[in-house]
């Protein structure tokens, strides 16, 4: 179980790395433009953890019914949680997947507005030239404060989709402890599950 979180944890660090090393590389290059469709990166990012936030309060809520209800099998019990694990998993590969795509559609975005800038720029006269950079100058602080946010929104959703997967394994790790203390599994049961369960979780 330790050895899944900590893979998980190197997975969702990488794909943290990989984002801001595109956010970092996109401050260099931005302009007006640019600050709008950050803006929109920020609230797609907010969207889907709102979306990951509601998918974990359901889960939670199945993991609550599936301990009041007795007459539930231990078969239904598993795949009922499991298929939870499941979504929130593919959910996480979504958020982090859409988020680097967004980065890089952004990325290119900036390095075309400062081309087309620098080429007016240089048609331009001195005065129009000074004024032009400054233009670009207010744009760039602009975007960066957009990207900072957007930024801390994507680190956000990967340590959610962390936080996630780690109650999801403490719940299921719960429900076997419980079963067991209440002698609705055997033993040798318990331990054949809970090997299982670290197994899946080791993925």
């Amino acid at each position: 179980a330790d050895k899944a979180l900590a893979t998980a944890k190197d997975e969702a660090d990488k794909k943290a790395a990989e984002l801001s090393k595109q956010l970092e590389q996109a401050k260099a290059d931005s302009k007006a433009e640019a600050a709008a469709a950050a803006e929109k990166a920020l609230a797609d990012a907010n969207a889907m953890l709102k979306q990951a936030n509601e998918k974990l309060a359901a889960t939670e809520k199945a993991l609550a019914d599936t301990k009041s209800g007795a007459d539930k099998s231990l078969a239904e019990l598993q795949a009922d949680v499991a298929k939870q694990v499941a979504a929130a998993k593919a959910d996480a590969d979504k958020a982090a997947a859409e988020l680097q795509a967004e980065a890089a559609k952004q990325l290119e975005n900036y390095k075309k507005a400062t081309a087309d800038a620098q080429e007016k720029a240089a048609t331009e006269k001195s005065a129009d030239k000074a004024a032009t950079e400054k233009a670009l100058a207010d744009a760039r602080l602009d975007a960066e404060a957009k990207l900072a946010e957007a930024t801390k929104g994507a680190k956000e959703a990967i340590a959610e989709s962390k936080r996630r997967v780690y109650a999801e394994r403490n719940s299921r790790v719960a429900l076997l402890e419980l079963r067991v203390r209440t002698k609705a599994i055997s033993e040798e049961e318990y331990k054949a599950q809970l090997t299982e369960l670290r197994k899946e979780f080791a993925q």
